[in-house]
């Protein structure tokens, strides 16, 4: 150690940043001297260094907000971090232990990538007693990280040559590999470690990610240096290919292959990785695997079981344009020797969901048919067991024409049987819906179960019905329990109808209610019937609750017990006891559409007014029927179009209508906040008075018999024409319709004329949660209408897929009951679609599993309603439907004709269209003919 070396000599180097004098400095003073000047420079880094105006070091110490001449003081640490490389020196020079070492070169400045001050580092790490340079620069680059790579591996990899160390293959280092090359031709072959990492450049997976567009002519100029290098670049080029990986890390990737050019023994050489490439999801990755292939195997490279192999699994897909290279190939296969595993392969085509590509195989089949004899002709038939309509005819004709023996073989076409080959059960209604859970059987269960309901009252209705029996029950048995219960878990802000009802509980006195905002908007009669039986129990909770409720249902589907009923009347005409109006009014709405006639017999007896309520109900026979009807109405996105000023134009909309219903006993309509609210007019409508509601059928009971009144809210029973344009325009309609269902278990067409407006918007946007009630419906009991109808129409056009499937779910449902009237959903497809709310392709796809599923007639009496609209301007997806159209024609034997038709199969030219047009002619054709009855 020098004399004269105090650490008070090395601040103005520190200050002014003379990296190259303090490395110098310290070098000549040896290994005591600067360890011993460790400690200093630690707790100098640890003060603060004033730095005068204007040099500001953070960009919150902007001169412009800095008064002249004040000096900014900063941490000296941050100093050493951001900006002074000359304390980054003499911490490398000073500090001991390579594990110190390393941790403080991690935290250094290393931004500007100035080689002077690399040379600085060196120096020092090279000083005589400075611990071995081999493990600093190996530990630096292991604990390197992808996100430190830019600013820290030009001087790892400087070190690392120094030290004559092999660089770690990790993502880190071939992060900051790439970026230090950029991956050209004359950076990568000035790079010391351009051996070690370009082999592993393809086998991590996103590293292709950073590659810049000019990387892969970069690098195959280098593949041309050498044919080693050649060598790693393709393999490692076709390695990821196979492997996969995002779509823009395999972009440059794909761009080199195509440069590489391989040739023919290339190909043959890694042609299992492009057989794997052929099953990947690029298409692009998948055309060049092809390529490949092809070129091996016209060099005579690889026998025909590669090319079989290649047509397996690239003749399924349904990218068009790789499908027809695949069998450009194997026409080319064929045609130069014919081969029976090449045919097997072939026909695997005929099974390809564009049709067009199917008889293109099935010309290619026929071409070599003749040469490869019987047992192609067996293969061909095996195959065609499993087509339908225009193709299976043309596989029968082919093999007629080829061995007249084949006649009543599989490929003969079938006469159909009017369901289609895939009906999945005989027409009639499916086993009863099941019973209830189990009661809930204890207090603190049944907190636990009402406590799960806050919030989502709605959503699951069988608990809403077990909570509230199970309320009664335990209420009337220890009050005291469950208001203990209930009282901590009911959060005082929530003012749900369910809260209300448990606050009365603990309570003991009716508040009353009013319908906060979320409430306030809801203007779907179903919900207030929920939120009416709920306060109604909680008025009834303020003194002593009913025995048990009328309305408890016995099945999951939401039928009560009709027994259980009569018994509990008879039971509160003993004991003196009234159930609610509510209560009373979904028992009713709830009993099963043929009750017992032993039930109704024996309701006669009863004398209380509700006793009589449900006698004169039972006797009427029960809600009846609606006459449902569909119309076209005028939709505005704002909630008062009348008074808007956003010019927005009016949209059309299907939805539905219903008279009122004539009932058989009184009937006390209720309103709700939500019919108080502004109703929107259209531009071409009056102001307009309320509908009628359901009245009493003249056939009741007499005017002098005393009965309790069937109450429900407003437009539960009663949907007037003149209200549809505010059915479908209000943007508030959100409700939760689980609960729907149950509320008129044996009238489906009630639920789906008020469900339209949500199932519309539902299939317009992302709600498509919501047409989770369309199989729901199709399975409860009641007949199919025209409401059912257009909800269908709504879901098989929806925007989102899950939609899609909860129709098609129910299409099927319906069909396999014998209930689904194919025609009527036909027309109500076809007029959705005129008013340019239907997507045709969606719809075509939903009829195509119905197809697959069975449902073939009534998917032809669909189609039949809606092409005839279609074909009128055909649009994109006229080809889809005219698909499936064929399909369910060949399936059902329909012989129907169709305007316009004949005139679009005639057309010039190949488009899809004409095709498809031409092929659902040619079968309506045969099937008028006597050959294909």
């Amino acid at each position: 150690m020098s004399v004269d070396l105090t650490f008070e000599r090395l601040v103005p180097l520190l200050q002014g940043n003379e990296f190259e004098q303090v490395a110098t400095t310290l070098v000549e003073a040896g290994e005591p001297a600067r360890r011993a000047l460790a400690g200093p420079l630690q707790e100098y880094l640890r003060g603060e260094e004033p730095v005068p105006y204007p040099q500001p070091v953070y960009p919150m110490h902007d001169p412009r907000w800095t008064p002249p001449g004040m000096p900014v003081r900063i941490d000296r640490i941050e100093l050493l971090r951001r900006h002074n490389q000359a304390a980054t020196v003499a911490g490398a020079a000073c500090l001991t232990g390579t594990a110190k070492l390393v941790t403080w070169l991690r935290s250094g400045w290393f931004g500007h990538r100035d080689p002077a001050f690399a040379d600085a580092i060196l120096r020092v790490l090279l000083a005589p007693g400075r611990p071995p340079l081999s493990a600093v620069a190996r530990s630096l680059a292991t604990k390197l990280r992808p996100r430190q790579a830019e600013q820290l591996w030009w001087m790892i990899s400087r070190l690392l040559v120094a030290a004559g160390e092999p660089a770690p293959v990790t993502e880190a280092t071939l992060t900051g590999w790439v970026w230090e090359t950029g991956c050209t031709a004359a950076a990568l072959r000035a790079d010391p470690h351009t051996a070690v990492l370009l082999p592993h450049l393809f086998t991590t997976p996103r590293i292709t990610a950073l590659l810049e567009p000019e990387a892969a002519a970069g690098l195959a100029e280098l593949a041309a240096d050498s044919a080693e290098t050649r060598a790693v670049v393709l393999a490692g080029c076709v390695f990821r290919l196979a492997d996969g990986d995002r779509p823009g890390a395999l972009r440059p990737v794909v761009d080199l292959h195509r440069r590489l050019a391989p040739s023919a023994a290339e190909c043959a050489e890694h042609h299992q990785a492009y057989l794997r490439m052929l099953s990947g999801p690029h298409s692009t990755v998948v055309e060049q695997a092809i390529q490949a292939l092809r070129t091996a195997f016209d060099a005579g490279l690889l026998d025909a079981e590669v090319v079989a192999d290649a047509a397996w699994t690239v003749l399924p897909r349904r990218e068009k344009k790789l499908v027809r290279a695949q069998l450009d190939w194997l026409a080319d296969a064929l045609g130069r020797k014919p081969d029976q595993l090449l045919f097997e392969a072939l026909l695997t085509g005929l099974h390809s969901d564009a049709v067009d590509l199917a008889e293109r195989t099935l010309r290619l089949a026929a071409t070599h048919l003749p040469a490869l004899g019987p047992p192609a002709r067996q293969q061909l038939a095996a195959v065609a067991d499993g087509l339908t309509g225009d193709l299976e005819r043309q596989v029968a004709a082919l093999l007629s024409s080829a061995e007249p023996a084949v006649d009543s073989g599989p490929g003969q076409a079938r006469v159909p049987d009017g369901r289609g080959s895939g009906a999945a059960t005989s027409a009639g209604e499916r086993p009863g819906a099941a019973p209830m859970p189990e009661r809930i059987a204890s207090i603190p269960e049944l907190i636990s179960a009402t406590v799960a309901l806050f919030g989502k009252e709605l959503l699951e209705p069988v608990q809403l019905e077990l909570v509230l029996d199970g309320l009664v029950r335990f209420v009337r048995i220890d009050r005291a329990a469950v208001a203990a219960g209930l009282e901590p878990q009911v959060p005082q802000w929530y003012e749900s109808p369910l809260a209300v009802l448990c606050r009365v509980i603990w309570t003991g006195s009716w508040p009353g209610w009013q319908p906060g905002q979320l409430w306030d908007r809801v203007t779907a009669p179903p919900p207030w019937m929920v939120a009416e039986r709920l306060l109604e129990l909680a008025a009834q909770m303020a003194g002593e609750p009913p025995p048990a409720l009328l309305a408890t249902p016995a099945t999951v589907d939401g039928h009560v017990d009709p027994r259980r009923v009569l018994a509990l009347l008879t039971m509160a005409e003993d004991e003196q006891w009234q159930p609610g109006r509510f209560d009373l009014s979904q028992a009713l709405l709830r009993l099963p559409r043929e009750p017992d006639p032993a039930v109704v017999a024996d309701a006669e007896r009863l004398t209380s007014p509700a006793g009589r309520t449900f006698a004169a109900w039972l006797r009427g026979g029960g809600l009846p029927d609606p006459e449902v009807v569909t119309l076209d109405t005028l939709w505005h996105s704002c909630a008062d179009p009348g008074d808007c000023t956003c010019r927005m134009p009016y949209q059309p909309r299907r939805t539905t209508a219903f008279e009122p219903l004539h009932l058989p006993v009184p009937v006390t309509v209720t309103s709700h906040p939500g019919t108080d609210r502004p109703r929107a007019r259209t531009a071409h409508r009056e102001p307009h008075a309320p509908p009628e509601e359901p009245t009493a059928a003249p056939s009741g009971p007499p005017a002098s018999a005393e009965l309790m009144a069937f109450t429900v809210p407003r437009g539960l029973l009663a949907m007037a024409a003149d209200e549809a344009p505010y059915r479908s325009i209000d943007y508030h309609r959100r409700a939760e319709m689980a609960s729907w269902p149950m509320m008129l278990p044996g009238h489906p067409e009630i639920v789906a004329a008020q469900a339209l407006p949500e199932l519309a918007t539902a299939a317009d946007n992302d709600l498509h949660h919501q047409l989770a009630l369309l199989p729901v419906l199709a399975a409860s009991t009641g007949p199919f209408g025209r409401a059912m109808a257009l909800c269908l129409a709504c879901g098989l056009s929806a925007g989102r897929g899950t939609g899609r499937v909860a129709a098609t779910d129910a299409f099927l449902e319906l069909a396999a009951r014998g209930k689904l009237d194919g025609a009527m959903v036909g027309q109500e497809l076809a007029a959705v679609h005129g008013t340019g709310r239907l997507t045709v392709k969606r719809v075509a796809g939903c009829l195509t599993e119905a197809v697959r599923a069975g449902a073939t007639t009534e998917v032809w009496a669909a189609v039949r309603e809606l092409l005839p609209v279609v074909l009128a301007d055909p649009g994109p997806g006229a080809p889809d439907l005219l698909v499936v159209a064929e399909a369910a024609a060949a399936a059902t034997g329909a012989c129907d004709t169709f305007a316009g038709l004949d005139e679009i199969a005639a057309r010039r030219g190949r488009t899809r269209l004409v095709t498809e047009a031409a092929r659902l002619s040619r079968t309506l054709s045969a099937n008028r003919s006597p050959a294909g009855r």
